[in-house]
C-alpha cells in the first residue's frame, strides 16, 4: 500500500509516554499515514508496549535495533523501512497540537521537498509559540532566503516541525550523522533546505515540544556532545552554500546557536561548571576568532563570566535584532 506520509518514532526508554502517545496515534488507522516506531534497544518495557500496540494495525510497522545505539540511527533505520511519499519524525515526549494527523495528511497531499509548520515550546513556565508566516520559496529564491532564514535561526533546526519528501532524501543521500549526538538534527535540516526546489512554510501549529524535560536524550550534555556541536555547526557554517553570507551573519549563527544551549536548556549542564564554560567558551571562540565588530567582540568576553540568568536576558535581547 502506498502511503502519503510515513511518521518515524525513534524510542529508548520512553514507557511513561507511551500509552498517551498510543491514546492519540489510534486514530492513525483512519488515515493514509504509516507509523514507523524504532525501539533503541529500550531497557524498560517500551518494547512490550510497543509490540502491543503495533501487533493489530497494519499500518504500524515496530522494529527493535539489537544494541542502543542512538536517536540519528534509529531515525535513518525508520526513514529507510518507511514508504509514504513524504516522511516526518515525532518525539513521544511530545504532544499533537490539535488535528496534528489531518494537518499532516493534508500537508503530504501538496507537492514540495520540505515544508516547516510551526509549533509551541512549553517550558515549565510559559508556552512560547514559533509561528511561521504562510510562505513558498522556489529554487531561484531558495539560496538567497531560505538558507539565510536558516543561518539567522529563523527556522528551527529539528526535524519533528517539518515534512521531506523521501525522494530528495534519497536522491541526494541525506541521512543522520550517526556518530553525533548533539547538533546532528540540524546538519540533517540543514542538508534538505539546500537540497529543496521548493520549500513551504506554514502557520498551522502542528505540535508542542516539551523543552527542558528531564527524562529527554538531549536533556544531559558532557565534552563529547559539545564536540559533536562543535562539529556539526562547522558543517553549516564552512558550507559553501552560505559562503557568500558575511562573515557577521555566519558568526552571529554560531554566537546564537552555543548561547540557546546554554540559556533555554541550563538543566542539561546539571551543575557541571566546567561543561557550563565549554558551551560558553565555544560561543565567545565562534566569534573572537571570526574578525567581526568590536560590539561581537565584546560580547563574546561577557559570555564567558556572566551568570545564566544575565545571559537569558542577553539572549532574549539579541534575538529581536537578528541578521541586523
Amino acid at each position: 500500500m502506498a502511503f502519503d506520509l510515513s511518521i518515524v518514532v525513534p524510542v529508548f526508554n520512553k514507557s511513561p509516554y507511551l500509552e498517551r502517545l498510543f491514546s492519540y496515534f489510534r486514530q492513525v488507522d483512519n488515515y493514509n499515514i504509516e507509523l514507523v516506531i524504532i525501539d533503541d534497544n529500550s531497557a524498560d518495557n517500551s518494547w512490550e508496549l510497543i509490540e502491543q500496540f503495533s501487533a493489530p494495525r497494519s499500518n504500524v510497522i515496530a522494529e527493535r535495533l539489537n544494541v542502543n545505539s542512538g536517536v540519528a540511527k534509529a531515525r535513518n533505520y525508520g526513514i529507510g523501512i518507511s514508504s509514504g511519499k513524504y516522511i516526518t519524525f515525532f518525539d513521544p515526549d511530545d504532544d499533537p497540537a490539535g488535528n496534528y494527523l489531518t494537518h499532516c495528511l493534508n500537508f503530504a497531499r501538496d507537492e514540495f521537498d520540505l515544508l516547516v509548520f510551526s509549533f509551541v515550546m512549553r517550558t515549565p513556565t510559559v508556552d512560547k509559540p514559533f509561528i511561521f508566516e504562510d510562505a513558498t520559496y522556489t529554487s531561484n529564491l531558495k539560496d538567497k532566503l531560505v538558507l539565510r532564514r536558516f543561518i539567522e535561526m529563523g527556522v528551527n533546526h529539528s526535524p519533528w516541525n517539518k515534512l521531506f519528501r523521501r525522494e530528495l532524501l534519497y536522491r541526494n543521500s541525506i541521512d543522520f550523522p550517526e556518530s553525533r549526538s548533539l547538533g546532528e538534527d540540524g546538519l540533517f535540516c540543514f542538508k534538505c533546505i539546500s537540497k529543496s526546489n521548493v520549500v513551504r512554510f506554514s502557520s498551522i501549529i502542528g505540535l508542542v515540544y516539551y523543552a527542558g524535560n528531564p527524562d529527554s536524550l538531549t536533556n544531559s550534555i558532557d565534552r563529547k556532545k559539545v564536540q559533536d556541536l562543535i562539529w556539526c555547526q562547522s558543517q553549516i557554517i564552512h558550507s559553501e552554500l552560505v559562503c557568500d553570507l558575511s562573515i557577521r551573519r555566519r558568526s552571529y549563527y554560531l554566537f546564537r546557536t552555543f548561547l540557546s544551549y546554554y540559556v533555554w536548556f541550563p538543566s542539561k549542564f546539571n551543575g557541571y561548571l566546567t561543561h557550563q564554560f565549554s558551551v560558553k567558551n565555544c560561543a565567545a571562540r565562534s566569534i573572537l576568532l571570526s574578525g567581526i565588530a568590536f560590539k561581537w567582540r565584546l560580547a563574546a568576553l561577557l559570555i564567558t563570566v556572566l551568570p545564566q540568568r544575565v545571559l537569558g536576558g542577553t539572549y532574549r535581547f539579541l534575538s529581536r535584532f537578528r541578521g541586523q
